[in-house]
């Protein structure tokens, strides 16, 4: 049968259209991708609220709201003259939520700043400091590092006679009474603090040294 020009022209316009669909189902779709939007992360800041010496501890971290986060110690060996640190809170003046160091609470939607808290030293009158100190105190015993395995004691000798001693470690009372303590076994890793507080006559006078579990 011969074909006409026209039925030739139509099958090749309908050849040409079955292509240009197939290309068209097989090409890639592009279109413009829009990207989430980075979710907001906060920080949490350690003050050491009228401490006289140390720092506060740094937590490095940003955290997602909903995120766990876990209060770090007293690090930096905060010290407060007549006062013992005795954790943090989320108000300067101590009204608001307490944290004690290794708690764990959920970020919110806003950054977080946690006040060191203190109390006043036992004795009452504060630690008063003496050029040359009154009372001089001496540790013996004490090295620069400790095993997380083993322990060490340590003893304070006085230029005279006191009325009582308590030990302090990393701010927290350890010991009352005593003229030497035992520090270890099982010490958490890092950093800490030992301090000898002793008592005269209502004065409180205080000694103090570092070393590092490892």
């Amino acid at each position: 049968m011969t074909i006409g020009i026209e039925e030739t022209e139509m099958k090749s316009i309908l050849a040409a259209c079955l292509c240009a669909a197939i290309l068209s189902a097989c090409a890639p779709v592009i279109g413009t991708s829009t990207l989430a939007p980075a979710q907001p992360t906060y920080a949490i800041t350690y003050d050491g609220n009228g401490s006289t010496s140390g720092s506060a501890p740094v937590d490095g971290e940003s955290y997602l709201e909903g995120a766990h986060v876990t209060v770090l110690g007293n690090t930096g060996n905060l010290v407060k003259i007549g006062s013992i640190f005795s954790g943090w809170n989320s108000k300067a003046d101590g009204s608001g939520t307490p944290y004690s160091a290794g708690f764990t609470f959920s970020m919110g939607s806003a950054a977080v700043t946690l006040y060191a808290q203190w109390t006043v030293a036992p004795g009452g009158g504060g630690i008063t400091v003496y050029d040359p100190p009154v009372i001089a105190i001496t540790l013996s015993g004490q090295s620069a590092t400790l095993a997380q395995t083993a322990s060490m004691t340590v003893t304070l000798t006085t230029s005279e006679t006191v009325d009582s001693c308590a030990w302090y470690l990393d701010g927290y009372l350890l010991q009352q009474g005593g003229t030497s303590c035992i520090l270890g076994p099982s010490l958490s890793l890092g950093a800490h603090s030992l301090m000898a507080l002793v008592s005269k006559n209502g004065t409180l006078f205080s000694a103090s040294c570092q070393f590092s579990v490892q």
